[in-house]
């Protein structure tokens, strides 16, 4: 049985987030990781690095801080990653949830973002547009994944080949709210 995947192009958006802070001027950028060794996790965090890379950055193994996929996960890494002799300045979340997570541990340790620091997440699930401040992130095409998901699963069912940009990454693209901006001097 042939497997078939609907994928969004994870390693763009990690790419592309870590690209956005790099342009505000951060040099100390943390990555909160899912602990399972998911594509879409590899590739975000591959996303993270090749940006980092490309901007002569070098990067900091103690700046990858492993979650979940919970708030709980997102506060967790942010207390650990403030505990570092040279903490990050900002921060790309694997995910929308982890960085609401990671936006009040902010905020629990009297940081103003993005004057102090900024954040990053991903998916643009809807509370990132309603959280205070609004959440830059990258969004991430879930209706035509699931769209695609239901062609491909059609073509399965009918024996048919599905066409081979089906099996392409759905294209991403950053959303920038107020949780980013410069960094601090």
């Amino acid at each position: 049985v042939q497997s078939l995947a609907v994928l969004a192009d994870n390693f763009r958006g990690g790419y592309l987030a870590t690209e956005h802070l790099i342009q505000l001027g951060h040099r100390r950028i943390a990555f909160i990781s899912r602990p399972v060794d998911l594509t879409h996790s590899q590739e975000r965090m591959r996303g993270y690095l090749t940006a980092l890379s490309d901007h002569g950055i070098p990067a900091q193994p103690e700046w990858v801080a492993r979650g979940g996929f919970r708030m709980e996960d997102g506060y967790q890494a942010v207390e650990s990653l403030l505990r570092l002799q040279e903490p990050p300045t900002a921060l790309f979340a694997y995910n929308d949830t982890m960085a609401l997570g990671a936006l009040r541990a902010l905020y629990d340790h009297g940081l103003s973002v993005p004057r102090d620091f900024s954040l990053v997440g991903f998916d643009d699930i809807g509370p990132a547009a309603f959280s205070y401040p609004s959440l830059t992130t990258v969004y991430m095409p879930k209706i035509e994944m699931g769209q695609r998901g239901a062609e491909l699963l059609l073509a399965f069912i009918n024996k048919e080949d599905p066409p081979a940009e089906w099996l392409q990454p759905l294209p991403v693209r950053l959303v920038v709210r107020e949780s980013s901006g410069p960094a601090p001097a």
